[in-house]
């Protein structure tokens, strides 16, 4: 994959996005966003999309890539997931989406076999050495969202937040 046309994702996990604003319709707004964001990054060279696979705002992106692919079939989705079995505490809803996702991918790599406490973090910088622009949903909460978010500003990357 080359840089220069590979963009990650990165932002919170549904409870964590409602914690400030539980307004009915945010994660369907969020889910429009997304994909204006998405074409428009397409529309300027970018082809490839990677999704930690988190519950929440990465696995919402990795869906948009997937409808967006119906209408470009070059697109390509790559999952960067921080260890086998990250899906087993989802609740089964959630489940059935990974695992949608996790069949409609091209790729999928992981960065652990087992959980460790920088599991997370690994995937991350993982994304990041791996892409010229983000797209997140960051509000200032701390977390591993801060985190991704502040090594993509060190880095000078394309940041584009949702969150406004």
């Amino acid at each position: 994959m080359k840089q220069e046309t590979t963009l990650c994702f990165t932002g919170y996990r549904t409870s964590k996005i409602i914690r400030t604003n539980n307004s009915p319709n945010l994660i369907e707004g969020i889910s429009i966003n997304l994909e204006k964001t998405i074409q428009s990054f397409y529309n300027q060279g970018y082809n490839t999309f990677i999704s930690g696979m988190s519950e929440g705002f990465d696995m919402l992106a990795a869906e948009v890539v997937i409808k967006l692919r119906v209408k470009h079939p070059e697109i390509k989705l790559i999952l960067a997931i921080p260890f086998m079995g990250q899906e087993s505490t989802y609740s089964q809803q959630d489940k059935n989406r990974y695992d949608f996702i996790y069949k409609s991918a091209n790729d999928t790599l992981f960065s652990s076999n087992t959980y460790h406490n920088r599991a997370f973090l690994d995937r991350n910088d993982y994304m990041l050495e791996r892409s010229s622009a983000i797209i997140c949903y960051y509000d200032g909460q701390s977390g591993g969202t801060m985190y991704t978010y502040n090594r993509a500003v060190k880095r000078n990357m394309i940041i584009v937040n949702l969150c406004v």
